[in-house]
């Protein structure tokens, strides 16, 4: 049975180590693997930029965040805040 666990771990890390690969999307926004947890795994990712980052809320909605905290805007619409603000400065 220990070996059927061994091979079950290496799976997982195996896919939590795929899912952590750094991404840039067509925004040069780039995703990355916060935290996973839950069966079925559920992986919750963050995004960055230049200017800021966008995280998710436990609400469903995602909040952008500027680097020099000026600005802040929450919407339910990940595409939505990775388009407005992929070049603010």
């Amino acid at each position: 049975m220990s070996n059927e666990w061994e091979r079950l771990n290496q799976r997982m890390v195996k896919i939590v180590e795929k899912e952590a690969s750094v991404l840039k999307d067509k925004h040069n926004w780039i995703r990355k693997l916060v935290s996973v947890g839950g069966f079925p795994a559920k992986y919750i990712y963050s995004y960055y930029s230049d200017t800021g980052y966008i995280s998710p809320l436990s609400t469903g909605e995602w909040k952008y965040s500027s680097k020099d905290n000026t600005t802040s805007e929450r919407s339910i619409d990940l595409d939505y805040l990775k388009d407005k603000y992929k070049n603010a400065n």
